[in-house]
């Protein structure tokens, strides 16, 4: 069936071959027939760049491998196909007093694209990565095999991060949290990013979870100021509990000037002063904190059909002072940035070889799609966030140079001995051929 498929960021729109996998018995046959065509497993597309598309080739789709296999409910271990959801399977697991390890900023990501793009969370300074908690994995190779992978194979190691490169991932086995499914939160409002530093690091021992958004239309002395969240699971529920509202959706491609540096500036400033005090506590539901804009179905056509990209970097510790730079030149460039988040990396090792979290500060922030404009000015931010040995998120990227990814991610040659030689996507050939390699 040929079919074209959008990135969430609505960018890239490609055409396609797509192959739906049923069942596990069925996996197989994905590979009939003679198709010079490369492959890529697609779970529910929620990558914003083109790391999860095939322009041209086809494309696997897993969604509907969504079973749970197996459930240790005293010891909180769980097996399960790789189309489940996030949202899924904390429906399940939340009744029995268990939540997931790790948690990105969407409940709608399957498990199998939580293991190939190595998800992190607001809890990364005390629970890592999602492949820290993956005790083993079910790959199915393009020569029919099927393997079960565990941390004493190498092939561990590349799938963890492997962008889906390795293989289509059918199953995953990996462990769970005793906790509360509620959230006790504080809210706190800083002035500026010399604030943010400071409550990050009084935050790091007693708050699980940790984020901020933060104002990219500021200048000056309120240049970086925003709204620092942080939250531990509940342990008192006695409080007055409010459950979450139901979703409501944007049912149409919102019209290009509805998202201009002047509806965004009265937003933020609208997000940024709703809240009177500098300091608000409640007890919130898991959906409320973790994943806040779910609550809108199909948000990212508010953009229209120009589509918007996400840039997300991290930075070591060292270079933390370099944020001002990046922030003064994202706030005096002519790009809208709508949506901006910060939270600061532990020091736990993730275990992919293409993994992205490393110490420091990482930074996500939306831009609508100006052309030229937005690409000239991703280029800048590269060269400052590279040159102080940061990286960008493959999962999340649409434009990085394919010798910045060469540099960045230093095992990469290690990782290309993994590749499945019948698999491939949009974003692997982008940086190859950038690179001068083929693929």
């Amino acid at each position: 069936m040929s079919n074209r498929h959008k990135s969430f960021g609505r960018f890239f729109n490609y055409e396609h071959e797509v192959r739906y996998l049923l069942w596990q018995s069925e996996a197989e046959r994905i590979f009939e027939g003679k198709s010079s065509k490369s492959f890529l497993p697609y779970g529910r597309g929620r990558s914003y760049g083109d790391c999860p598309l095939n322009d041209g080739g086809i494309l696997v789709d897993t969604s509907f491998l969504n079973r749970i296999r197996s459930y240790d409910k005293e010891n909180g271990q769980i097996t399960c196909e790789a189309g489940v959801t996030i949202g899924q399977l904390l429906e399940l697991v939340t009744l029995d007093g268990w939540f997931v390890p790790v948690a990105p900023g969407t409940k709608y990501v399957t498990i199998g694209g939580a293991v190939a793009n190595d998800i992190h969370g607001k809890n990364h300074n005390s629970m890592g990565s999602f492949g820290n908690h993956v005790v083993s994995i079910k790959l199915l190779r393009s020569d029919g095999k099927t393997q079960l992978i565990t941390a004493d194979q190498p092939l561990f190691f590349a799938t963890i991060g492997g962008i889906g490169l390795t293989g289509i991932i059918l199953e995953v086995t990996f462990k769970l949290l005793r906790v509360s499914s509620w959230f006790s939160l504080e809210k706190l409002k800083f002035a500026k990013l010399e604030d943010f530093f400071r409550i990050s690091d009084e935050s790091e021992r007693d708050w699980e979870y940790t984020v901020a958004w933060f104002d990219m239309t500021c200048t000056g002395k309120n240049l970086g100021r925003g709204l620092f969240m942080r939250a531990n699971h509940a342990t008192d529920t006695r409080l007055p509990l409010r459950l979450p509202k139901d979703p409501f959706s944007v049912s149409f491609d919102c019209p290009d000037f509805i998202l201009n540096k002047h509806t965004v500036k009265m937003f933020n400033w609208i997000y940024f002063n709703k809240q009177f005090s500098d300091l608000t506590s409640e007890v919130v539901h898991y959906d409320s904190y973790l994943f806040p804009l779910d609550v809108v179905s199909n948000w990212n056509r508010i953009c229209g059909k120009r589509g918007f990209h996400q840039y997300q970097f991290v930075i070591p510790n060292s270079a933390k002072e370099v944020l001002h730079d990046i922030f003064k030149v994202i706030a005096y460039s002519e790009q809208t940035s709508f949506l901006s988040a910060i939270k600061k990396f532990g020091d736990i090792k993730p275990l992919g070889m293409l993994s992205f979290p490393m110490p420091g500060y990482t930074v996500a922030i939306d831009f609508t799609d100006d052309g030229n404009k937005t690409s000239e000015l991703f280029k800048r931010l590269d060269r400052i966030v590279i040159s102080h040995g940061g990286r960008i998120y493959p999962a999340k990227d649409s434009k990085m140079c394919g010798q910045d990814f060469r540099l960045v991610y230093n095992r990469l040659g290690e990782f290309q001995e993994f590749i499945d030689p019948k698999f491939s996507s949009s974003f692997w050939r982008r940086v190859m051929r950038q690179s001068g390699q083929e693929s």
